[in-house]
C-alpha cells in the first residue's frame, strides 16, 4: 500500500489551492486498487470531503466547479528520513534506525 499527497490548484493561478487530496494505491494478488480522498475547503471554515476512484477522477469532478489541475506533492520524505538517520548514531554508537522504516 502506498499513499501520495496532492493539491488541486486552480488552472488559471496554480498558487491558489482549491483542495487537498490523498491517493491510496493498494496491490493485492496482482490487482491494483486506487482510492482517493479529497478535502475542499470553504470560506466559512466548513469543508467537503469526497471519495473518488483516482486523483484524475477527482480533478475531473471538481473541474466542473472550477477548472483545476493536479500538483503532486514531493514523495521524498521517507528518503529524507533514511538519509538523515543514516548519518546519526544511536546512544550505543550504532547507526540510528527510525522505528517506522
Amino acid at each position: 500500500m502506498h499513499a501520495s499527497l496532492f493539491s488541486l490548484v486552480t488552472a488559471d493561478d496554480p498558487t491558489v489551492v482549491f483542495g487537498w487530496g490523498m491517493e491510496i494505491v493498494d496491490h493485492q494478488d496482482g490487482d491494483e486498487s486506487r482510492k482517493t480522498i479529497v478535502h475542499i475547503g470553504s470560506p466559512k471554515g466548513q469543508g467537503t470531503v469526497s471519495m473518488h476512484e483516482s486523483a484524475e477522477h477527482a480533478r475531473n469532478r471538481w473541474s466542473m466547479v472550477v477548472p483545476v489541475d493536479i500538483v503532486w506533492d514531493a514523495d521524498d520524505w521517507a528518503d529524507a528520513i533514511r538519509l538523515t538517520s543514516a548519518n546519526v548514531l544511536d546512544r550505543d554508537g550504532s547507526p540510528y534506525r527510525h522505528p517506522q522504516l
